[in-house]
């Protein structure tokens, strides 16, 4: 198989992940935020109404757990990275494909695709160590360094294979 078929089998596989994913975190993001509005509006309702205490208090306790559970898995921010790496990676097989920008006078634009599709998804994974060592209140030691370094990943399960 050519180069250029196993480096766009990867890409394709790169890209899909991180869409699946984008779109898994937008749909519990949206889910948690819509549910935390209703419960919001429904406290005065409840209040007025003069429902039992536990019920209006326990919806304003449902609003707490909502949004502990969305910080705990940080599905806004997942979201937002995993959208922008993949547009970033379509970007990349964009110009490879017509053979334009930086691939337009490489010697081997399979291996530029590769390594800069290899970069971006690095560059996720490190951030995505450092935000879950942020909100464990842990610090890593490359947490603040610049993300243009080569970063080892396997640390990072949830990247794509």
């Amino acid at each position: 198989m050519p180069d250029d078929t196993l480096v766009l089998r990867r890409v394709d596989h790169q890209i899909r992940w991180y869409e699946r994913h984008a779109t898994t975190a937008r749909i519990w993001y949206c889910a948690i935020k819509v549910a935390q509005i209703v419960l919001a509006a429904a406290v005065p309702v409840a209040a007025g109404l003069d429902l039992p205490k536990l019920i209006t208090g326990s919806l304003g306790g449902l609003i707490v757990v909502l949004e502990g559970i969305q910080q705990l898995y940080r599905f806004h921010d997942n979201w937002v990275r995993y959208r922008w790496t993949t547009a970033a990676m379509e970007r990349e097989k964009s110009l490879w494909t017509a053979r334009a920008g930086d691939y337009s006078d490489a010697d081997r634009p399979d291996a530029l695709l590769a390594l800069r599709i290899e970069d971006l998804s690095s560059r996720e994974a490190t951030q995505w160590v450092a935000l879950q060592s942020q909100s464990e209140g842990r610090q890593t030691p490359d947490a603040d360094a610049d993300t243009d370094t080569d970063t080892d990943t396997a640390s990072a399960p949830r990247s794509p294979a």
